[in-house]
């Protein structure tokens, strides 16, 4: 395998989609009655507490987590595939546009570009394809006999960061400076702060994500960018200076990556240029992360 440009490293959920894969699968479940209605009651309580900011996105999540695991054992491999594949249709599109862009200009460049996940392995897998991505990684689970088992292999911050490492080892000559990290909550922080990651970017970060960057000391602050993308206006700023540094739209992003077709390694496909409006730039250059 050839040496790529860079490598791109990057969260899905929230990071990449605008929502969790894990949770679009878990409602689809119960929307198909693979979950039963208690199940269903559970998680809607704690998803409209969350929606009225009444509790939180972690409880929600949390408690999504031990349903789907308590009831995962003796579902069908072939209606969970199902289950899977009408979510990727529904959802494949459902994407940030500063994500979906900085995916596409670096696979455009040449880059590697690899997903990390801790969404159930195969919907990572075919929302990678459908994105273009070369490769990705998240949670395994366990079957025997057509029915899962129950058992999984979570793909947690440890994991995370011996994935990549695993990825990087297999490309010894790309400097640290194009060896770049996309994370939006402190679930990524370790992937982020890796000594091996020149860049790391924070898109729509939590508030705890952006403290554990800021307290995180000299090395995290100067290698790490934040975005911000809100309604049609992306805003960029680097941890160090603290301050918006640009502020623009996207007003076209080619989308021909996206048709579900897996891109290969050594089938690097040209795609246009995003066609941006930068209408705010203290760093008087004219470039973007996208650049």
């Amino acid at each position: 395998m050839k040496q790529p440009k860079g490598v791109l490293l990057t969260d899905f959920d929230g990071t990449v989609k605008r929502n969790s894969i894990f949770l679009d699968i878990v409602h689809e479940m119960v929307r198909v009655g693979l979950l039963n209605e208690q199940v269903a009651a559970e998680i809607d309580a704690f998803k409209e507490s969350w929606e009225a900011r009444e509790g939180s996105f972690d409880d929600y999540m949390m408690k999504a987590v031990r349903l789907f695991e308590a009831n995962l054992a003796g579902v069908a491999v072939s209606e969970y595939d199902a289950v899977v594949e009408r979510v990727l249709s529904r959802e494949k599109n459902n994407l940030y546009r500063f994500s979906r862009a900085l995916i596409q200009k670096k696979i455009d460049d040449g880059w590697f570009v690899c997903g990390i996940s801790a969404s159930p392995e195969s919907a990572v897998k075919a929302f990678a394809r459908a994105w273009g991505m070369h490769e990705a990684h998240g949670t395994k689970m366990f079957k025997k006999d057509g029915v899962f088992t129950g058992e999984r292999t979570l793909l947690d911050r440890e994991g995370k960061q011996k994935v990549i490492r695993g990825v990087l080892e297999r490309f010894p000559d790309v400097p640290r400076a194009k060896i770049w990290a996309c994370g939006d909550t402190t679930g990524d922080f370790p992937m982020l702060m890796m000594p091996e990651v020149g860049t790391s970017i924070c898109i729509n970060p939590s508030a705890d994500l952006m403290k554990a960057v800021l307290d995180g000391g000299y090395d995290a602050v100067t290698k790490t960018w934040f975005v911000i993308e809100r309604k049609d206006v992306i805003y960029e700023f680097w941890a160090f200076p603290g301050q918006i540094s640009r502020a623009y739209r996207i007003h076209r992003v080619d989308t021909g990556l996206l048709a579900g077709n897996s891109v290969y390694f050594d089938e690097f496909r040209s795609v246009e240029r995003v066609e941006i409006e930068m209408f705010y730039d203290t760093s008087n250059n004219n470039r973007t992360l996208l650049s």
